[in-house]
């Protein structure tokens, strides 16, 4: 009998006959649900527990987190070929194709529903009373939290949240949580279970013998060794989430505003060449990757998932995806050669093996969730949830300052309104003010990047800078004059046993992304050190001032010239960006100009000639 991936049907209805419970972000869970976040860490502590599930039960953590890559065992007993939709054999990776927002929704719908039957264990592990009643209460609409990586973090903070290793103000989190139990209902510390997962047992087979993925025994985020006794470096991953953030809030605030269709918004696979749609939420979603991993689990893609962080990660991502579809709601696979009734292997919708399907999927309701940003029930037509909703992201994502304790992007609406700003904290980014607003019209300028995704075999990062940078590799991604960073998410194809992986290497599958550098030439303005954003005088700047390296993630530089590197192309464009023409409208971008003049004759820039 098939798994059914339904979603979670508890909790519904709770504010009405659309209303469905929230996914929250991680500190507002922490912050304003202890009972419901209490109930999370136990869970997550119980399905990672091999007394619970061994790893070799199908809805075990080990068992789930292998459907992303490693061990590469049928799921559920499915073999990809079965349902005829793909050309691979091995391994159900849905990377660089249309796929990927929607494979990935289903995937977290799995996840949830196991996290959630291990909460109702532990609720039944409180004695019948006042206790278990309130812990049963809470479980209801207890949904996977996300990590708003987007979000200025508060005053004293770290970008990583302090439970999954980031800093409060006062120490470093090193491993433990503090939680209630059926057993100690005051109060005791346990393992933390976002901080890593311990494999029980470790598989050299199960890993395809590669090494430092075979001696590590928990998951690594910036991994000191590659020896047995390495410990993770979480500083070094707040550093870098912390110098690309404004990097990626510029991204996710363009892709959500001003890409229209599917195609383009969903992945990587360079599509049609229109120099205004490089970036994708799969490039998004890869820079946070390489960013956490480092030399870690993160940044492999067979490898990924069985750290925590991932489902957190994928979650912010998944709401990304929401954002933006309830901005663009009507398109959708319609955009692409690909069907949306294609299957969504190794997942299935019921008990009797019908597969779940992108069409399945297409909101997040289907799965009996949303997020605090799209409670459209509360308001009364489409075009007044528009408005708000497009308000909200440019509060969040351009002019927030910074934040309070308690996340802003996690505040639900409070229906129509609801325009509380968002506070500030001082932090360190451009004047909101000169930024502008919504309904202002500007000259938006962005890094193409284009590149044979495994030229280098695996993942790798060109970074972008403008103005002096260090010469030493090993602190480029921490250099105050890095502007953001473009990263490739790769398997080995030499090493790996996805075929769809081995297979976009035969075909030389070319991917793109970008690196946006509007809001470091706002700053720049801002300091007296270019006079406008107008062409005649960004070129000049650029040319003399905007660099690029290209890095592994063991800190190994490459030059831009190597052999390997022949397919990098670096490009600098603008478009004139028109603010939304009247209510429920967005933002529009116009046609782009691509500068020939910044990269003409430089390593790896475009040249005149050069396709676009």
């Amino acid at each position: 009998m098939s798994f059914a991936i339904t979603g979670i049907k508890d909790g519904l209805g709770q504010e009405g006959p659309n209303s469905v419970p929230l996914r929250r972000e991680l500190r507002d869970l922490q912050a304003n649900y202890p009972d419901q976040w209490n109930l999370y860490i136990l869970g997550l502590t119980k399905l990672q527990d091999p007394q619970y599930l061994a790893q070799t039960e199908r809805l075990s953590y080990y068992q789930i987190c292998g459907i992303h890559g490693r061990p590469y065992v049928p799921w559920d007993g499915v073999r990809d070929t079965e349902s005829g939709n793909a050309a691979t054999t091995v391994g159900y990776c849905t990377h660089a194709s249309v796929y990927f927002p929607t494979w990935h929704r289903a995937y977290l719908a799995l996840f949830e529903q196991g996290l959630y039957a291990a909460v109702q264990v532990v609720v039944n592990e409180f004695p019948a009373g006042p206790l278990r009643a309130k812990y049963a209460k809470a479980a209801q609409d207890l949904r996977l939290p996300y990590w708003d990586w987007a979000q200025l973090p508060a005053p004293g903070r770290s970008e990583l949240p302090f439970a999954v290793g980031g800093f409060d103000g006062n120490s470093w989190n090193h491993d433990t949580i503090r939680v209630i139990t059926a057993k100690n209902p005051n109060g005791t510390t346990i393992k933390n279970p976002l901080f890593s997962y311990v494999f029980k047992p470790l598989s050299a087979r199960d890993f395809g013998n590669q090494r430092p993925w075979t001696v590590f025994p928990s998951t690594l985020r910036h991994a000191t060794s590659g020896r047995p006794d390495a410990t993770s470096k979480n500083q070094d991953v707040n550093l870098a989430i912390r110098n690309s953030q404004e990097s990626l809030r510029e991204s996710l605030y363009t892709l959500v505003m001003e890409y229209e269709q599917y195609l383009d918004f969903s992945n990587t696979r360079f599509h049609s060449g229109n120099p205004n749609r490089y970036d994708s939420l799969e490039d998004l979603h890869n820079g946070i990757h390489v960013s956490i991993g480092g030399q870690g689990h993160m940044t492999v893609p067979d490898f990924a998932a069985f750290d925590p962080i991932f489902w957190l990660h994928h979650c912010a991502v998944d709401r990304v995806f929401a954002l933006w579809q309830a901005l663009h709601p009507n398109s959708y696979f319609e955009s692409t050669q690909e069907s949306g009734d294609s299957a969504l292997l190794p997942f299935h919708k019921d008990t009797k093996n019908a597969w779940v399907s992108s069409n399945n999927v297409r909101g997040p309701k289907s799965f009996g969730y949303t997020y605090p940003d799209l409670v459209d029930w509360k308001f009364s037509t489409q075009e007044e949830f528009t408005d708000a909703l497009k308000d909200r992201i440019f509060r969040l994502y351009v002019n927030q300052p910074g934040s309070s304790g308690n996340a802003p992007s996690a505040q639900s609406f409070d229906g129509p309104g609801d325009q509380q700003p968002i506070p500030a904290s001082g932090g360190n980014t451009v004047a909101p003010t000169s930024l502008g607003s919504i309904n202002e019209q500007f000259r938006r300028w962005t890094v193409n990047i284009r590149v044979k995704k495994y030229c280098l075999f695996g993942s790798f990062s060109v970074h972008v800078f403008i103005g002096d940078f260090t010469e030493d590799p090993t602190g480029w991604v921490f250099d105050p004059n890095l502007v953001g960073s473009y990263s490739v998410f790769a398997n080995d194809p030499r090493e790996t046993s996805c075929s769809k992986c081995v297979g976009d290497f035969d075909n030389e599958l070319i991917v793109t992304g970008t690196v946006p550098i509007y809001r470091a030439l706002v700053a720049a303005k801002g300091k007296g050190l270019v006079e406008s954003l107008e062409p005649e005088h960004v070129v000049p700047f650029l040319t003399k001032n905007l660099h690029w390296r290209v890095q592994k993630p063991d800190n190994e530089a490459i030059h831009r010239d190597a052999e390997d590197l022949t397919s990098l192309k670096v490009s600098v464009v603008s478009a004139v960006v028109r603010p939304p023409q009247g209510p429920g409208q967005l933002p529009t971008q116009l046609e782009a100009e691509v500068h020939f003049d910044i990269t003409d004759s430089r390593p790896a820039g475009l040249q005149p000639g050069d396709q676009v």
